[in-house]
């Protein structure tokens, strides 16, 4: 018995109608994608666009070879959603996943204006015959269509065939005639756009490896998963049946722009900066543990056998990275919670940490901790020479080891039942005692929560021998 497919697309435009009918098309029906998709899945193809648009994909040849292999059902667009496209998306977004939720089927979001490299839609189908509910595509790339059609029309000049591309024949025509957003994109540019999805590391005579930061499912079952505003996946799901596609011999989308395509994203002259980017990646707050999967999972776009240890040492830098950026996430999220509470001394040491790049090096490795936050005016006389010392470098070291004592591997409440608080006092700064009074947080994804109205029962004790008891903490979960 075949599974349920709920595709849908929306397309109007000139551009994005040839796009779509003269080249999507045309790779969509190459023999191991949609023809083959079809032998695992009964899918309904709903189409968005105006009514002549309709009439001219219905006299479409190739549109009329796709219903060999799905149901269509045209959905008239109204003239005012083409003047708001961004919530136009959604909005079709949001109905395929409506119809999704109702038949239980899966829900593909299919993009107008991109090419599929042959066995992409099989790779699809063999993974939702594996048990996978939710796929990502963590290897695309966009090219410019100015130079990419041209050469499209001179190599595959029979228009009434399919074009067939292997994986890395397409890589390579997409590196080929890279689009500047995606140029953009590289580490270490000095254009790196405000919108800073993926992050790219070339591979010299190979490809690229792409680490993207946040993005939607493509493919996933709508009744399984409700999406956040961003169509963005939520904790909690099983992680087993989460898959993020990595080499593009797998699958691989090539997306097509005109060369002006989102200009406004790369045209200020700033390399990558973290704080921009934690402010960016903390809007997809309720999507966190998702993001935290996607960054760790880097794709391998390449057109060209791989030389291992050429991509260990991309992705081991990527790894370094992300440790850095992960950290300085939860950081810069307990700092805009402190700030609007009025702790302006921890803020402004957090903002510190976050500023000097360092945060990831005061967080303890692991992946789940508590910190101890003290209050505001316990730190009125420690906090300028805390943040003098952390500015010089030959005391900086001493500081983050004093720092440290306060951020506690959350395993440690997990399997002891008792946790004792050890004292460290640093030369200059000196020490800081539970009794003056702190508040505890959590960082990192997790079910175990903690909340600052929670704790108050907590923070006052009268010295380090005090035994801190886990089943005393509970309340709200201060960060997701």
């Amino acid at each position: 018995m075949k599974m349920k497919c709920d595709m849908v697309l929306t397309v109007w435009g000139e551009w994005h109608m040839n796009v779509f009918l003269n080249y999507h098309l045309r790779t969509l029906l190459s023999p191991n994608n949609f023809p083959e998709f079809s032998k695992t899945f009964e899918t309904i193809f709903y189409i968005f666009a105006t009514g002549p648009d309709q009439k001219i994909i219905s006299e479409n040849e190739f549109f009329n070879k796709l219903l060999e292999y799905c149901t269509v059902e045209f959905i008239t667009l109204d003239p005012a959603q083409l003047e708001t496209p961004f919530s136009t998306h959604h909005e079709v977004w949001q109905y395929a996943i409506d119809r999704s939720a109702l038949n239980k089927s899966y829900c593909l979001f299919l993009p107008p204006d991109v090419l599929w490299s042959d066995g992409s839609f099989k790779h699809l189908a063999d993974l939702a015959k594996n048990g996978k509910t939710a796929i990502f595509f963590n290897n695309h790339i966009r090219s410019d269509t100015s130079r990419l059609l041209p050469y499209l029309d001179k190599k595959y000049p029979a228009k009434n065939k399919v074009i067939s591309f292997e994986p890395r024949t397409l890589v390579k025509i997409g590196l080929e005639n890279l689009h500047a957003l995606y140029a953009s994109f590289v580490r270490d540019s000095n254009w790196y756009p405000r919108h800073p999805e993926v992050i790219i590391r070339p591979i010299k005579n190979q490809g690229v490896l792409t680490t993207f930061t946040a993005h939607n499912p493509w493919f996933f079952r709508g009744d399984l998963y409700e999406l956040t505003d961003h169509r963005m996946l939520p904790w909690p799901f099983k992680e087993n049946e989460i898959h993020f596609i990595t080499d593009s011999d797998d699958l691989f989308m090539l997306s097509l722009a005109i060369p002006g395509k989102d200009r406004p994203w790369y045209t200020e002259n700033m390399p990558f900066n973290s704080l921009n980017f934690m402010k960016w990646w903390a809007l997809f707050e309720k999507a966190n543990k998702t993001c935290d999967l996607m960054i760790r999972q880097p794709g391998r776009v390449h057109y060209a056998d791989m030389n291992e240890k050429d991509w260990e040492i991309a992705e081991h830098e990527s790894n370094m990275h992300v440790n850095h950026l992960t950290a300085g996430r939860e950081i810069y999220s307990l700092w805009a919670d402190l700030y609007v509470k009025g702790n302006d001394n921890a803020a402004t040491l957090l903002a510190m940490l976050i500023e000097l790049g360092i945060a990831s090096r005061v967080r303890n490795k692991t992946d789940k901790n508590v910190l101890l936050i003290p209050e505001n005016e316990i730190l009125d006389d420690k906090v300028q020479n805390i943040i003098t010392k952390l500015h010089d470098v030959k005391e900086r070291n001493t500081v983050i080891k004093w720092l440290r004592q306060f951020i506690i591997p959350e395993e440690v409440f997990l399997n002891n039942t008792e946790y004792k608080l050890r004292p460290q006092t640093h030369p200059t700064i000196g020490s800081m005692q539970p009794s003056d009074g702190f508040n505890y947080y959590k960082l990192g994804n997790t079910e175990i929560t903690f909340s600052q109205s929670d704790a108050t029962n907590m923070k006052r004790c009268s010295d380090y021998n005090k035994v801190l008891r886990f089943n005393q903490i509970k309340g709200d979960q201060f960060l997701s």
